[in-house]
């Protein structure tokens, strides 16, 4: 029995036809699977293979008592998601309620692959979505082949792992569904990657995702010099400003844990590898996939670059920031006349004895921020979200937040002047 490593889902069933049928259906969903031959004396060890995720068996082995099958399968699912296909009594009575085991009676094809909703698998289960496979598949060999090439971006999301030191497994297991939910959600969308191209999940590393383009988006065989890094630098636009939104979400819909309120570092690489007769399939994709790697961390050093720069030209130049006046009043001297005054005429102007000081807020002239994206392809800058708690973050990730501050203060005590009474100014701590 030859087996390549990368399987997904093992298969051990005796149904032929049952066989042909669920083999269909996972060809049409691109779900990589492995068939195993019950006659084959080593089909255990088959199931128990790291790359092994989930397995589809009969209640029943050919080669070992039942009692023995049962204990071997009530042990397994404790390790990786299990569904025990049954025609006469329930096998596993005794242990009906254990996590990641799924009994069904005689069931289609399609009955199965209602159970491999990553819904009904929980945490335990390690598939993302019947559309997301492991890496190395019929499908990008094949593009491989026929093409003579083959073009990849890659997404590195291992900073997430500080997220599970920082507030816990909990908040990291939230983190990294909503960021699958969110490839899932985006694929075949603008600015992303395009529902042809295949999505695939690293087998080896939790925070890894790969999108093999699919040649038809591309004129020739290969993608023109600076074609795969625009698509990348897109790619990161879009998932920055997705998660940004969410993390602005009212608490009441927010999906992403409640205590993280800036958004982790990620990258997105890319890479074309051509094909090479005395080099194996297998040997050009994990080749190409080690490339692609390294050029994510290439291209977030670049980001980390360009904004850098992006935070420089705003400080530096004049009307990208300006101060909007908040007043701040003595709110026990106000009279319940005065309120229902202010309410009456809506004006501010019965209660303007009353005022204390102005608080100066920093906003950012998002029309020229637009128009300096347009200039310098700043792919990656969303000028609508650009309020002061992101704009700080972005200073401090590029070690400018005390120049930033420093540039408001100046700006709030210029155009203060114009205003009558004390000014109040936001300091942060750190700086």
């Amino acid at each position: 029995m030859i087996y390549d490593g990368w399987t997904m889902i093992s298969i051990l069933l005796n149904n032929q036809e049952l066989i042909n049928n669920l083999s269909r259906k996972l060809d049409e969903n691109q779900v990589a699977y492995h068939i195993i031959d019950p006659n084959e004396k080593d089909s255990l060890q088959v199931l128990y293979n790291d790359s092994t995720t989930v397995a589809i068996v009969d209640d029943h082995h050919k080669f070992l008592p039942q009692e023995s099958w049962i204990d071997i399968l009530s042990k397994l699912c404790e390790k990786i998601p299990l569904i025990v296909v049954y025609k006469d009594i329930h096998p596993f009575d005794q242990y009906k309620n254990a996590s990641g085991l799924n009994c069904v009676y005689d069931p289609s094809a399609a009955e199965i692959l209602e159970q491999l909703d990553p819904i009904k698998f929980n945490k335990r289960q390690k598939i993302l979505s019947k559309n997301i496979v492991p890496f190395c598949t019929p499908s990008s060999l094949k593009i491989l082949n026929e093409t003579g090439s083959i073009s990849m971006l890659c997404i590195q999301t291992e900073s997430f792992l500080k997220i599970a030191t920082e507030f816990g497994t909990a908040a990291y297991d939230e983190l990294q569904n909503y960021f699958k939910d969110l490839l899932l959600n985006i694929w075949g969308s603008s600015d992303s990657f395009r529902k042809t191209d295949l999505l695939y999940k690293s087998p080896t590393q939790n925070n890894l995702y790969f999108i093999i383009l699919q040649q038809s988006r591309l004129r020739n065989s290969v993608p023109p010099p600076g074609a795969l890094e625009k698509i990348a630098s897109r790619l990161a636009s879009k998932l920055q400003s997705l998660l940004w939104k969410e993390i602005f979400r009212p608490q009441t819909k927010k999906k992403l844990p409640l205590n993280l309120h800036t958004i982790p570092n990620f990258s997105v690489g890319h890479t074309t590898y051509l094909y090479n007769p005395c080099l194996r399939d297998e040997d050009i994709l994990n080749a190409a996939a080690s490339s692609c790697m390294e050029v994510a961390k290439v291209q977030m050093l670049r980001i980390k670059n360009r904004q850098k720069e992006f935070i420089q030209t705003i400080i530096r130049t004049p009307n990208f920031l300006h101060p909007h006046f908040q007043g701040v009043f003595r709110v026990k001297d106000i009279s319940q006349e005065e309120l229902d005054e202010l309410e009456r005429k809506k004006t501010i102007k019965p209660i303007a004895s009353h005022i204390y000081a102005f608080e100066s807020l920093i906003r950012v002239n998002k029309e020229l921020v637009d128009s300096l994206v347009a200039k310098y392809d700043l792919l990656y800058i969303d000028s609508q979200l650009l309020v002061p708690n992101i704009l700080f973050h972005l200073a401090a990730n590029v070690k400018l937040a005390l120049e930033l501050d420093q540039t408001c203060l100046q700006i709030a005590t210029k155009k203060f002047k114009k205003v009558p009474g004390k000014l109040l100014v936001n300091i942060l701590p750190r700086n």
